[in-house]
């Protein structure tokens, strides 16, 4: 025994362009079908009731209860109520999304979709390549203050000529995990009876990882005695620090340094063999990291920027110094210390984009530089100068400069022959 639910009504379709004939034929073959099918004669009457009646006489009757309804289109409709039209496919909502060729990051930046794969895939790689290219360079930063206290330890000749000379491995060699090895020369002209002038050059090897990068300084240093007890001091340098990994033919990620410091300080001394010498002064430098073509994870050619970086110092500290009896006559010991405070006063950071060698139209914001409002210089140096002018120094040092921090300990022996 079958059961007709009410959904079979939906076979009672207008067809307006049949005959009467036709459907009154198509209405009996559908009976016979029905009754043989053991299907009760007043149901198949209420299933074909509107089957058999001319086009624009036979009312429209609602899905298996035979209500006469006006208001039902002429077109079939799913479950929840929603109209589908049987003629063109509409446009779907992921079609729609498309359509509009942005996709958008988790920060709400928008990246312009590609050809070549998703684009988030080619930002992640963007922002790989950024990050390793900063993390290459990243050690230079403090490679010029590592700069000045090797040349502080130049041991001199009657000329004023000095060399010093630190391999890799040795104390004080290490920034962060990259470590050197550095060579520097001096020169010191006396100007006059009080002023003198320093001109120092050096070239360092760099090892960070798996590149080994060189850097080279020049500087200039003046010192200049002034009344009333006030000394000038000022130094310039430039460097160049170039990472040796090669990422495209002709481009190699290099950075250029250019800092200088303007300080007075007033000496005066408290007891015998005490030195105490505050000073106060102004820090500028200026770095540049050179534009360059890098091949990503991805395999596109992609292209970074330059970026600029100006920062303004103030210079706040203190040193002392100790000679001991026999130091006063060239020998015995002698203790240094220094303590400077950098407050920054002012910096602009002109940031780092990434763009894709064939999408120039999309750029991608790379991290800047690590930024800090205040920055200090610590040093204790204790020596000791035997009777043969031998000179053995023991030096421990503290920095932070941009929320980097380089620590370490420094030995120097010169031997005088």
């Amino acid at each position: 025994m079958f059961r007709v639910s009410g959904a079979m009504a939906v076979g009672a379709v207008p067809i307006a362009e049949a005959s009467n004939d036709y459907r009154q034929r198509t209405a009996d073959n559908q009976r016979q079908q029905l009754a043989a099918a053991g299907i009760p004669a007043g149901m198949i009457d209420d299933a074909l009731s509107g089957l058999a009646q001319p086009a624009g006489q036979r009312p429209v009757t609602d899905a298996g209860n035979g209500r006469p309804s006006s208001s039902l289109p002429s077109y079939p409709r799913l479950s929840s109520g929603i109209p589908i039209s049987s003629t063109k496919k509409g446009p779907s909502i992921q079609g729609e999304r498309r359509a509009t060729g942005v996709s958008r990051l988790s920060s709400g930046i928008p990246i312009s979709s590609t050809k070549k794969g998703p684009p988030i895939r080619r930002v992640k790689s963007a922002l790989s390549t950024g990050n390793y290219l900063d993390k290459s360079l990243r050690p230079t930063r403090m490679l010029g203050k590592h700069f000045g206290r090797v040349a502080d330890n130049v041991a001199e000749d009657g000329s004023g000529f000095g060399i010093n000379l630190v391999s890799r491995g040795q104390p004080g060699t290490r920034i962060g995990d990259a470590s050197y090895g550095m060579v520097v020369m001096q020169q010191r002209f006396t100007l006059g009876d009080d002023a003198q002038l320093t001109t120092r050059y050096g070239i360092a090897r760099l090892q960070a990882g798996s590149s080994n990068g060189v850097s080279q300084f020049a500087g200039l240093r003046h010192v200049q005695t002034l009344d009333a007890g006030l000394k000038l001091e000022s130094e310039f340098h430039y460097a160049r620090h170039q990472s040796g990994q090669q990422y495209e033919p002709g481009s190699e990620p290099r950075r250029d340094q250019l800092a200088g410091q303007i300080a007075v300080a007033l000496p005066y001394a408290v007891g015998t063999g005490m030195k105490v010498e505050p000073l106060f002064g102004l820090a500028l430098r200026h770095d540049r990291e050179m534009a360059l073509n890098a091949r990503a994870g991805s395999g596109d050619l992609l292209r970074l920027s330059a970026q600029s970086d100006k920062a303004l110092d103030g210079v706040l500290g203190v040193r002392l110094a100790f000679r001991g009896a026999e130091a006063r006559e060239g020998r015995g010991w002698r203790i240094d210390a220094e303590a400077l405070a950098r407050p920054q006063l002012y910096r602009q950071d002109s940031g780092r984009s990434a763009h894709w060698a064939d999408d120039v139209d999309t750029r991608v914001a790379l991290p800047g530089n690590p930024r800090s409002r205040f920055g200090y210089d610590g040093r204790l140096s204790i020596s000791h100068r035997s009777k043969d002018r031998s000179l053995l120094s023991v030096s421990a040092y503290a920095s932070r400069s941009d929320g980097m921090n380089d620590r370490g300990i420094m030995t120097t022996y010169q031997s005088s022959f």
